[in-house]
């Protein structure tokens, strides 16, 4: 892999990686509910968000917050050096 494709790799993984962190603040903050629990929560609909209306399907939000999951120091070590990003689901 040349040095321009790792970079281009690292980024990616790096925005997905964050986007799950941003998924699980906000379903700790209610915005976002957690699975089929919609109704669960008392938070006002109109305040609420759903994955469709951030452009994220149900499966990447589910690899992204598995991607966030990851301890800094194994996920810079695994997945910014090129390893394929399904190794980078690895828990």
């Amino acid at each position: 892999m040349k040095a321009a494709e790792r970079l281009a790799h690292a980024i990616s993984v790096r925005c997905k990686r964050r986007i799950g962190e941003q998924i699980v603040e906000l379903k700790e903050d209610g915005v976002i509910t957690q699975g089929h629990n919609k109704h669960d929560v008392d938070v006002d609909d109109n305040t609420r968000v759903k994955l469709e209306q951030l452009g994220i399907t149900r499966d990447q939000s589910s690899n992204y917050q598995a991607m966030a999951a990851i301890p800094e120091t194994t996920h810079h070590k695994v997945c910014i050096w090129g390893v394929s990003s399904s190794l980078c689901l690895m828990r």
